[in-house]
């Protein structure tokens, strides 16, 4: 029986190859109850991507964070902010969403504004 990962692993290849031959754009959205769902997961996914075929990501830092985690959201954050630093990370970075957390202090890239 394949591990969540490998399983997840398996899936995302399979969903690649479609994509690839259907002409279409790969767009990952990691958050918090997903297998890419923090800062060490997103630097390994974005490190695992090559060339222009490679998956792009939509950065929503919000839902990166559990109920837990809040109480402490700016020390997240700023290992995001971090991460962000890479230009590996960077450059797979298609935009960051802002819904509560304000993302221009530590992002000048393309920005999604969602609010409620």
């Amino acid at each position: 029986m394949p591990t969540a990962r490998t399983a997840w692993d398996q899936r995302m290849a399979h969903l690649s190859s479609e994509a690839d031959r259907r002409g279409i754009r790969k767009l990952l959205f990691p958050h918090a109850q997903d297998v890419v769902s923090d800062v060490p997961g997103i630097v390994t996914f974005c490190r695992a991507q090559t060339g222009e075929q490679g998956w792009k990501v939509l950065l929503d830092p919000d839902a990166l964070l559990t109920e837990s985690m809040k109480p402490n959201a700016e020390d997240h954050l700023w290992r995001l902010r971090d991460a962000l630093l890479m230009d590996f990370v960077r450059e797979r970075i298609e935009a960051v969403v802002e819904r509560e957390t304000p993302v221009a202090r530590w992002w000048n890239g393309p920005v999604v504004e969602l609010r409620a």
